[in-house]
């Protein structure tokens, strides 16, 4: 006890023992206050909150590793679909350029659309303004062989469609092989006096009429004579008898040799016409219009070409190309259907 005393004096001892008291007291104080406020927060619903709390977090914390999870999947997909994205992106542009070049495409479409209505356009116009005078020019000259009645049909091709003589209309097509080609001498005549109305253009007839009969031919003298007034008319022809009803001729034989002279044409008026309805009838010149339209177009040509282009009666093809082969005059391409036909020069 001494000892004790000699190391902390009864005084200080009390002084503590005073003080635990008071701070004895005063954590009893707090205690009470603090049972006071634990019975007062209901600690059942405190425990029962916190019991949820903790049992939200583990909910929370499992649901924050499944969003995880499911980012980490949806990372790996856009990745793969980057490769996706970019070939969209190029899709994009090809089908810009595409766009881009079909508008250049249909602007210059609708460009030459309309440079080929504007230009259809003015062709019909000439062509219409062609017609008329073309029209008129012809009728002049055919009056002049079928009478003053004569009328006629120009299609937009300024190819003759109808014939209208004595009240009658008739097809182009249905006339007769001498009226069709009586017809198409006078419009080859019509296109050179029109192409210049002063002085003409030159006209090449190469041994045409074999169709026409005598009355016919003293006619169309008079249309060779009136057209050559103001175009120059060349006229080969190996029957100038044909041609001598023309008044105005200049007759220009040509011989093959000097040993052998051809003798001069008859230049003697005509024989009086025969009487008749003035139609044209076949005569023994077909083979020598088959020889001149060969010699013209200088290619083969077919039985059908031949016969359009010359008119010819097909009553008369088969003696007239038998006897052009027998003679040497020309040579036959091929065999029978598809055959085509060349003179020999």
């Amino acid at each position: 006890l001494r000892t004790a005393r000699a190391k902390e004096p009864d005084e200080e001892l009390a002084a503590r023992a005073d003080q635990a008291q008071v701070a004895a007291a005063e954590a009893d104080e707090e205690w009470r206050a603090a049972a006071d406020a634990f019975r007062d927060a209901d600690p059942d619903t405190v425990q029962a909150l916190l019991d949820n709390e903790r049992e939200l977090g583990k909910r929370l914390a499992a649901r924050i590793s499944a969003c995880r999870q499911d980012r980490d999947k949806i990372a790996g997909r856009l990745e793969e679909a980057g490769g996706a994205h970019e070939a969209l992106d190029e899709a994009r542009t090809r089908h810009a350029a595409a766009q881009r070049n079909h508008d250049d495409v249909r602007r210059r479409a609708e460009a030459a659309s309309l440079l080929l209505r504007t230009l259809t356009k003015h062709r019909d116009e000439a062509h219409r303004a062609y017609i008329g005078p073309f029209r008129a020019e012809l009728e002049r000259l055919g009056r002049i062989v079928f009478g003053p009645d004569l009328a006629l049909e120009i299609g937009d091709n300024l190819q003759i469609t109808h014939r209208t003589l004595n009240g009658i209309t008739v097809p182009f097509n249905e006339l007769s092989s001498g009226a069709r080609e009586q017809l198409c001498l006078c419009a080859r005549l019509a296109c050179a006096a029109l192409v210049d109305e002063r002085d003409g253009v030159p006209v090449i007839i190469d041994d045409a009429l074999g169709y026409s009969d005598p009355e016919r031919l003293r006619r169309l003298g008079a249309v060779f004579n009136a057209v050559g007034r103001r175009s120059q008319v060349i006229v080969l022809t190996c029957t100038p008898e044909r041609y001598r009803t023309i008044g105005s001729a200049t007759v220009v034989p040509l011989r093959p040799s000097s040993a052998h002279p051809a003798p001069e044409p008859d230049l003697a008026p005509a024989v009086p016409p025969v009487p008749g309805d003035g139609r044209a009838r076949p005569d023994d010149h077909a083979a020598e219009i088959i020889l001149a339209c060969l010699r013209e177009a200088r290619t083969p040509l077919g039985k059908s070409e031949i016969l359009t282009r010359t008119g010819l009666d097909p009553d008369l093809w088969s003696a007239a190309i038998r006897a052009l082969r027998d003679s040497g005059k020309i040579r036959q391409i091929g065999e029978r259907r598809g055959a085509a036909y060349q003179a020999i020069s």
